[in-house]
């Protein structure tokens, strides 16, 4: 054969030492990509922060680590026991299972896991490899197809239009105390609706574009008006839905901040009994056979899938054992933070000047559901907006108490006058919460002991017929007393006695007028000094608290990012958006049930069927 020509060689060199350096190119773009894929991952390890619970307790914040190693050195400072070899860290991944991380790998496909930017903290468990695994770690015990935690109006409203929506769903109502009502149970002065029966029977020209300006005018500019728009367009339907159930709210009363009569109320009972106890009886009766009800069951976690972006059930503790609840659709209704002055406090991070005022929320008010609704991307709207309420009761045998029982609206909507020690009045009564309340900072002083602000409440018998029976509680208690005459009251109180005369004389030539030089112009009685007079002491009390967690018009949790939380809905006080900077009267129990009934329709369809209620045209 013949030999290749020197050209030829030269050639088959050259071609071998090019395909040689392409591979060797090659070799290196790919151990670069490969470092850059790990430097990504752990990049994405360091953006994340951990809250370890350690032996149930929840530890401090343990800031982006980048390996397990750091990670278990943090620990180690939380948990002076803590060893690699006799402690587990695990997660609870989207399905319910309890994940253990036992190595570098894992930490970082685990952090890799939870790559949705909405993420700021991810909640780990340390426990004693000799312990027994807690049950939840072992088994899911329940599993429904709707799960309510909050058993309030909203809560109790949602239950029943699930199963109302689609009646072979399964249903599920925790709540963390002993019985339901939460503070709904304590309402007092009614459920504002317009074009109701009650109102027509009464010859009150009500319309859903003067309850609209009335609402929105009320929120100075930070109410979400499409939330608005839903609130107004099905209040008749939240009244109609209250008298399908029993609830007779058939008293129309114009209360402050609305422009008309439109705040409705039970003859013989306070409002928020009468609903709490009316939903309560169809969820107990065989029309809500196919709802159970769990109390003394507090929730903790969401157990919520981030490559999915949706909920899969949440972990509950009963009688300290945590539990598992699988669900498609959860609705959260657990209402405000009033009373959360708890170490994660939501009123010391978002509004800290008014930490110092007393309450009428009960202690249950904390924010849990925020919280929780907060560690899994949720975004919070509004949270600075906390309402002060002009009247909460001084008690005689407790007047230091940080909770407070509410003075109701109502009692300034029959006609109730506020005066301060000089006997002068100093607002309009009927005016908005907000201003009120600033009026009597302004202008009354603290008495006794008392540190804050003090006014007396001052009725006439004619007021309180218009008030009703339910009355008799507050005077019961001694928050209202009766007097017979002037002197007795004006001593008892400390108020100028010539003042009040006088007071009370301008205020009967204003009612003449039908204007007084506050702009009130209604006037549902007036005063005589020769009147029974029936008084208390009053304060500004934190009472609703405006932000929340943000919704849409379906009620529909939505995260920092934009996007829908999937199978998560929020309703009543723990959502933000509906109220703006002040919530009129009688708008919180509307809410509750607008708001309530449209979730748990929307958690139903979740589970399928077509939807068929409330929208914002």
């Amino acid at each position: 054969m013949r030999n290749s020509s020197p050209r030829v060689n030269y050639y088959r060199f050259l071609l071998t030492s090019v395909w040689g350096l392409s591979m060797v190119m090659a070799i290196a773009s790919c151990l670069a990509f490969i470092m850059l894929k790990a430097n990504a991952s752990l990049n994405r390890s360091s953006a994340v922060s951990f809250v370890v619970v350690i032996n149930g307790v929840e530890s401090e914040l343990i800031h982006h680590p980048n390996s397990l190693k750091e990670l278990q050195a943090e620990i180690s400072k939380r948990m002076l026991s803590f060893t690699p070899d006799k402690h587990i860290v695990t997660y609870l991944d989207a399905d319910g299972s309890s994940i253990e991380i036992r190595s570098n790998e894992e930490f970082i496909s685990f952090i890799s896991y939870y790559k949705n930017p909405i993420f700021s903290t991810i909640k780990l468990y340390v426990e004693d490899c000799c312990k027994a695994v807690t049950p939840w770690k072992k088994e899911t015990i329940y599993q429904y197809d709707v799960v309510v935690i909050g058993s309030g109006a909203a809560g109790l409203a949602a239950a029943i239009s699930a199963t109302q929506t689609n009646p072979g769903l399964s249903i599920c109502i925790i709540e963390k105390e002993g019985q339901f009502g939460g503070d709904s149970i304590k309402a007092t002065s009614g459920m504002s609706a317009c074009g109701t029966q009650a109102q027509k029977e009464e010859g009150i020209p009500d319309t859903v574009e003067k309850f609209y300006a009335d609402t929105v005018k009320s929120g100075q500019g930070f109410s979400n008006e499409t939330l608005v728009k839903v609130l107004a367009n099905n209040s008749k339907d939240a009244w109609d839905f209250l008298m399908y159930m029993d609830v007779n709210l058939t008293k129309v009363t114009q209360c402050g901040g609305h422009s008309i009569s439109r705040t409705h109320r039970p003859t013989n009972k306070t409002v928020g009994f009468a609903i709490v106890s009316g939903l309560k009886k169809y969820v107990e009766s065989p029309k809500g056979a196919k709802i159970v009800n769990l109390t003394r069951c507090q929730a903790k976690e969401f157990i919520y899938d981030p490559k999915e972006h949706k909920i899969k059930g949440i972990v509950v503790s009963i009688e300290d054992r945590n539990t598992i609840i699988r669900a498609k659709s959860v609705v959260l209704a657990t209402g405000g933070y009033g009373h959360d002055y708890t170490e994660t406090s939501l009123l010391a991070e978002f509004a800290p000047t008014m930490q110092h005022l007393p309450t009428t929320t009960g202690k249950q008010a904390v924010g849990e559901g925020v919280k929780m609704a907060r560690r899994i991307g949720a975004e919070l709207i509004q949270m600075d907006k906390v309402q002060v309420h002009p009247t909460g009761f001084i008690d005689p045998n407790d007047p230091n108490a940080k909770t407070k029982f509410l003075a109701p609206e109502l009692l300034r909507g029959v006609g109730g006058i506020m005066i301060n020690e000089t006997g002068d009045r100093f607002c309009n009564e009927l005016g908005y919460r907000d201003y009120v309340s600033s009026q009597i900072i302004r202008c009354c002083r603290p008495r006794g002991e008392y540190p804050q602000a003090i006014s007396v409440i001052l009725l006439n018998e004619n007021a309180v017929q218009m008030f009703g029976p339910t009355l008799k509680f507050y005077i019961d208690k001694k928050m209202i007393r009766k007097f017979n005459s002037l002197e007795e009251l004006t001593t008892t109180f400390g108020v100028s006695l010539p003042g009040l005369k006088l007071t009370l004389q301008k205020y009967k030539e204003a009612a003449r007028k039908g204007i007084d030089e506050f702009n009130k112009t209604v006037f549902p009685t007036v005063f005589k000094e020769t009147d029974t007079f029936y008084a208390g002491q009053i304060t500004p009390v934190v009472h609703y608290t405006m932000g929340g967690i943000r919704i849409n018009e379906r009620a529909e949790v939505i995260a920092k990012d934009g996007e829908r939380i999937g199978g998560l809905y929020a309703a009543g006080e723990v959502a933000g958006g509906v109220h703006g900077k002040n919530r009129l009267v009688g708008n919180s129990l509307l809410e509750c049930i607008v708001f309530g009934r449209i979730a748990g329709e929307s958690a139903a369809l979740n589970n399928g069927y077509k939807s068929y209620m409330c929208s914002a045209n």
